[in-house]
């Protein structure tokens, strides 16, 4: 199944990782970080700040506790506030520093409304609504990270997707494509323990679809 290939790609890809290395003993920062970084499928090593050295690419950190000359990426726990998917955004951006600056959102709009974000290969995060309001607003609040480019592909299997592409439409800026994607296939149920309709949007983030143009 599709889900089960990403989730796979992920954990290869996680093989291949850059050595994260959380360096604090804040107690309330070293909890936040190592929630985030299971949550995303990474795993990271520990050390007192003193002993860091030049070999961790990715550093997790307080303001007060990073080392003076570091050369590699440092994430602090200042730049954090606590929302799951700004966090995991600014993790996932640290990690993957090459990789190309898109951020995917794919909707499968049917009477439970799924929605999943993808940024740079990693998945920030993936919900089920009941409401359609919900959805658009969680939808909306992703589209507000900093990606320099944004692509919303909806399924097109009712009428709920043309409803969900005319409200994101209406507040899309200039740097976000919004496509009506053919839901075919999408809905098969993956050995993932996940629910149907977030393991159909994965599906649909991955197709590309037809864009729509503002009025």
């Amino acid at each position: 199944m599709l889900l089960l290939c990403l989730v796979s790609d992920h954990m290869k890809d996680s093989k291949k990782q850059k050595t994260i290395t959380i360096a604090t003993v804040n107690g309330r920062a070293y909890y936040y970080f190592v929630t985030l970084l299971r949550s995303l499928g990474y795993q990271h090593e520990d050390l007192l700040p003193w002993e860091v050295s030049d070999d961790s690419n990715l550093l997790l950190t307080t303001e007060r506790e990073k080392p003076p000359g570091f050369k590699g990426e440092l994430l602090l726990f200042e730049e954090l506030n606590g929302d799951e998917v700004h966090d995991k955004f600014e993790i996932a951006r640290k990690i993957k520093a090459g990789a190309a600056d898109v951020l995917t959102i794919g909707i499968d709009p049917g009477g439970i409304t799924g929605v999943v974000a993808i940024y740079k290969g990693v998945i920030i995060a993936f919900r089920s609504f009941d409401h359609v309001g919900q959805a658009v607003r969680l939808v909306n609040h992703t589209l507000s990270l900093p990606a320099k480019k944004k692509v919303v592909r909806i399924g097109s299997g009712n009428w709920r997707g043309k409803d969900i592409a005319n409200l994101l439409l209406q507040t899309a800026d200039k740097d976000t494509t919004i496509e009506m994607v053919d839901e075919g296939g999408t809905s098969a149920m993956a050995k993932s323990g996940l629910p149907k309709d977030v393991v159909a949007a994965m599906s649909i983030a991955k197709r590309k679809g037809l864009q729509l143009i503002k009025a």
